[in-house]
């Protein structure tokens, strides 16, 4: 069972980075719409995460970026930097 967790581990640190990269990428070229596709797939990583709160922050943020609007993105960054440290420090 121990090996079938950590093969989840790393798939999920994986996901996530390659997911962190993209969302960074469509934003920097300002791609809200696109963006908005990568935050319904780290939604769904971060309900994994048991982080209600910040799913429903992801939603509205999903939202607002399928209607152009990308004012949540500083917040979202920095919930997705401690995302990433955390899951830095699984093994």
């Amino acid at each position: 069972m121990l090996n079938s967790k950590k093969k989840f581990v790393t798939l999920l640190k994986s996901e996530f980075s390659w997911d962190l990269g993209k969302y960074l990428y469509h934003i920097k070229l300002d791609e809200p719409r696109a963006a908005a596709e990568i935050v319904h797939k780290l939604k769904y990583k971060i309900s994994v995460l048991g982080m209600k709160k910040t799913f429903v922050f992801a939603e509205e943020h999903k939202e607002r970026l399928h209607a152009g609007d990308a004012s949540l993105d500083e917040d979202f960054k920095k919930i997705l930097k401690r995302i990433n440290v955390f899951l830095d420090l699984l093994d």
